[in-house]
């Protein structure tokens, strides 16, 4: 017989943890909106001779630290959204089969191949209607991959990286003062959508100078974000605040599909 204040109290501990969440998002929101508005990036244009040509540069040449809030705060969304996953899975797993010895973390797999052949499915003595929904909700039946970059972030936090960068799009911000190019050859040769982290000394922008006419300038509000850096590669160039917003929402439908097994 369902116990409801048992019931009651895994309803409000899941409420608060989804809240817990929404709390810290909201505040690496903050904290995001707080460091891009502080200009925090000093850049600089300059010219190179290389091979004998000439290039004109803009390049980063001081930089603040990224505060240590917004990893601390994405570490924190990650570990209250994977925890609440692994309750609903552990709740589950063991409900059906308390000998079961493998381990209750919510199980995440990229291909139909892989669930088929984990543990969920070894360990058996979990009920159809669950197991379909637990195969209904992995990323390759969703079509996106943000549980796949949620585990592979928990990882990462447990294993204290602090993989987040800043970058641009500086391209939409470059003012190319009465620059001609008689030849039609004008092109840049740094693809700013590929430009690595913003640090002192990183090159944002090269275009070749020999038959230009004017200057470069870099518009006064140099916009920049930040996003996952290269551990895990699962999210490298991530924008933090948006992808973990995205996440959110996708556990919260996750855990949508399980409520109704949620009962003693």
């Amino acid at each position: 017989m369902n116990d409801p204040r048992r019931e009651l109290r895994r309803a409000q501990k899941q409420r608060a943890q989804k809240q817990r969440a929404q709390k810290q998002l909201k505040a690496l929101s903050r904290a995001d909106r707080k460091f891009v508005g502080s200009h925090a990036y000093d850049l600089r244009k300059s010219t190179i001779t290389e091979n004998g040509d000439l290039f004109g540069i803009i390049y980063v040449d001081s930089h603040k630290p990224i505060p240590e809030i917004i990893p601390r705060l994405a570490e924190d969304v990650c570990s209250i959204l994977i925890s609440a996953l692994d309750q609903v899975s552990g709740h589950l797993l063991l409900g059906a089969n308390p000998e079961f010895n493998y381990p209750t973390c919510f199980p995440i797999y990229e291909t139909a191949c892989l669930f088929e052949n984990s543990h969920l499915k070894r360990a058996g003595g979990l009920p159809q209607d669950q197991e379909n929904i637990f195969e209904s909700v992995q990323p390759y039946n969703r079509g996106n991959n943000y549980l796949s970059v949620l585990r592979e972030l928990a990882r990462a936090d447990n294993q204290r990286p602090k993989p987040i960068v800043s970058t641009t799009s500086i391209i939409n911000q470059i003012k190319l003062r009465g620059m001609i190019s008689p030849s039609g050859n004008f092109k840049f040769i740094v693809d700013p959508a590929q430009a690595d982290a913003l640090e002192t000394g990183a090159e944002l922008l090269r275009i070749p100078l020999e038959e230009m006419v004017g200057e470069i300038e870099v518009h006064r509000n140099f916009k920049y974000w930040q996003v996952f850096g290269k551990s895990p590669g699962i999210a490298e160039g991530l924008p933090v605040v948006s992808t973990l917003g995205s996440i959110s929402n996708e556990v919260e439908w996750v855990l949508d599909q399980f409520r109704p097994f949620l009962k003693d």
